[in-house]
């Protein structure tokens, strides 16, 4: 697999997981019945929030990393970029008045944002 297409791979992988992430999230905080109001609220902010997560995740350089060594310092990347880019989202939802999510899901997305990404990578 050439480093271009592993990368393209990875980029999809991750923008799934993100996605994967707020998702769970919302099942979790709300014990699997999402009211509707919450999921347009998440269908309209996730191209937003995929995209501010791709971009830190490419930021921080995930992509052009060797993931057969990976260390706690590819760790350490990965937890910076997902938090760089929830704090980016929760300011931007706030600044902007978006519709946004109760907080406990934010919290929860970023923990499972970090855990999925971080799986992905090592395995």
């Amino acid at each position: 697999m050439t480093f271009r297409t592993r990368n393209v791979l990875l980029l999809i992988i991750d923008a799934v997981l993100v996605n994967l992430a707020i998702y769970s999230a919302l099942l979790l905080r709300f014990e699997a019945h999402i009211p509707e109001n919450y999921i347009n609220a998440y269908l309209s902010l996730a191209p937003l929030i995929t995209i501010i997560a791709l971009l830190y995740l490419y930021g921080f350089k995930l992509y052009a990393r060797l993931w057969e060594y990976a260390s706690i310092n590819e760790l350490l990347a990965i937890f910076s970029a997902v938090s760089f880019s929830m704090i980016t989202v929760v300011t931007l939802i706030l600044t902007f008045n978006l519709p946004g999510l109760p907080r406990s899901v934010y919290l929860l997305f970023w923990l499972l944002m970090n855990i999925y990404i971080g799986i992905s990578r090592i395995s």
